[in-house]
């Protein structure tokens, strides 16, 4: 699994369906966040011209569709401990900006991601060493 299926998977179970353009255009904001080098401090004009050149669109367009996507997962909340947990306390009455929203997905995505690929290296380790 690369990042990209992991984050299609965790936006998928917040309950956004796959079909919108909003679900591909976060799965593309967050691809690139993890391609930034460290030094860099992204805001969200950079990552909507980057979506924006790579499909031919208006920023204002990509910024519209990322808004309504996060909309849809705040207005059903489906899996609300999924949310709390990607989330943290931030209250979820009140929906996030798109970037405040782009950078805390990115957050929980890189480290479950990480973790999850080096928990299953470590149990492939230790099933080959056993006697």
């Amino acid at each position: 699994m690369n990042y990209e299926a992991y984050t299609q998977k965790t936006l998928t179970s917040l309950g956004l369906p796959t079909v919108l353009r909003g679900c591909q255009y976060i799965n593309m904001g967050i691809e690139y966040l993890l391609n930034l080098d460290k030094y860099t401090i992204p805001n969200a004009n950079m990552i909507y011209s980057f979506i924006a050149n790579q499909l031919f669109l208006e920023t204002s367009s990509v910024e519209n569709s990322i808004r309504n996507a996060i909309h849809i997962i705040w207005k059903n909340q489906s899996n609300q401990s999924l949310m709390t947990t990607i989330f943290g306390p931030y209250n979820l009455k009140k929906r996030p900006c798109n970037m405040e929203f782009l950078m805390l997905l990115y957050n929980y995505v890189y480290f479950h991601f990480e973790n999850t690929d080096n928990i299953q290296k470590l149990e492939k380790l230790w099933l080959n060493t056993q006697y």
